[in-house]
């Protein structure tokens, strides 16, 4: 989210009310006062400077939560009191504040009335001015708070997020998006969220409404890459990573073509994600039984990366399918690469889940197939 943008308020004069001192024996005194910014408000954080020219003194305070300030410490003199925005903008200095002893003297910055008192000397052109500068104040200020609320949305989809409840996250998403259409990121993590509730309504057997919402997912995705691609300067590997999550949503409803082509934009973008890419389309086509699309892009993850035994073994199982039985041995026939897929995952990874399953799909592959029961 963007930072804060610096505020100031042009063409201002000064304002200085000065309280004299009441004489004491005391060597210090002390200057207070208040720090009011354009809207009225106290201006929070501000640093208030005491320059004494004499013996070349500064000091420096900040404004609390109300814009007051005070010092009394300072050494008797005649000081320069400069009022600093609190992105480090000097606004204003008031000149000739004298300390003595006793009572502080006061200097408040009231930067609504030093506005209001001097546009009557203002020129055509400086009023103009002025009022572009307030208009744009005022509108900062409001996208600031808008903002604000904004990450307050995100970091409450964060715990629904975590916690799992995919309809709330979703929910603060959504409400994020009335607010504002501009963040990819926004979309992004709506296309996450809507992608995690299909994947618990499938594990659920709700194919139907995981569709609906891979559907939902695939939209929002597409969102996210409009407005990323929109920027002077997008970044391709942000952009890619939208495509390969846009075609793992369009792939889980069954929309194969549109997959591989989001996962081919995806990878042509930032090739470094391709083993990411081929590696999601494998998975998502073997689940969902297309064991040919599978076999083919368990290849091209091979491809881009050879020692992956998960790639090695959805090429396996992918085969398999294709396996059939010689009638006349009974010893099943399995097409080529199907022994070699299960070998390479023994060798890749053979205390894993995977070289389990391998080395029982390799013994039934030796193994003479019954075709026929008696009772």
């Amino acid at each position: 989210m963007p930072n804060r943008i610096t505020r100031y308020l042009p063409f201002l004069a000064l304002l200085a009310v000065l309280a004299w001192a009441r004489p004491a024996a005391a060597q210090f005194g002390g200057i207070r006062g208040q720090a009011i910014d354009a809207h009225g408000k106290p201006l929070v954080g501000a640093t208030v400077v005491f320059h004494q020219s004499e013996m070349n003194t500064i000091r420096k305070v900040k404004t609390d939560k109300k814009g007051d300030f005070a010092d009394y410490g300072l050494p008797l003199g005649t000081y320069s009191v400069e009022l600093v925005s609190p992105e480090g903008k000097s606004l204003f200095t008031v000149n000739h504040v004298s300390v003595g002893p006793g009572t502080p003297a006061r200097v408040n910055f009231n930067l609504q009335k030093l506005a209001k008192q001097n546009i009557q000397h203002l020129t055509p052109q400086q009023l103009a001015a002025y009022k572009k500068a307030l208009a744009h104040n005022l509108k900062v200020k409001a996208y600031n708070a808008k903002v604000q609320q904004l990450n307050q949305l995100l970091k409450q989809n964060a715990v629904y997020a975590k916690a799992g409840q995919w309809p709330q996250a979703i929910q603060t998403l959504q409400q994020a998006i009335a607010m504002d259409q501009t963040h990819a990121l926004i979309y992004a993590n709506l296309g996450n969220d809507y992608t995690s509730a299909g994947d618990a309504l499938l594990e659920a057997k709700q194919s139907d409404q995981a569709k609906a919402d891979y559907a939902q997912a695939a939209t929002a995705y597409q969102k996210a890459i409009s407005l990323l691609s929109a920027k002077p300067k997008p970044p391709n590997d942000a952009i890619a990573a939208y495509y390969i999550n846009l075609g793992n949503a369009e792939a889980h409803q069954g929309l194969s073509q549109q997959a591989m082509a989001s996962f081919a934009k995806g990878i042509q973008l930032d090739p470094a994600q391709a083993k990411i890419a081929y590696l999601n389309e494998a998975v998502i086509f073997f689940n969902s039984g297309q064991s040919d699309a599978a076999a083919a892009a368990a290849a091209k993850a091979i491809s881009v990366d050879p020692n992956n035994p998960k790639a090695w073994y959805i090429k396996g199982m992918a085969l398999m399918n294709k396996v059939s039985i010689d009638p006349k041995t009974n010893m099943p026939t399995a097409v080529p690469g199907t022994r070699a897929a299960f070998k390479k995952v023994l060798q890749l990874a053979p205390d894993s889940a995977y070289a389990q399953q391998a080395k029982i799909n390799l013994q039934m592959l030796s193994t003479k197939q019954q075709t026929s029961y008696s009772h």
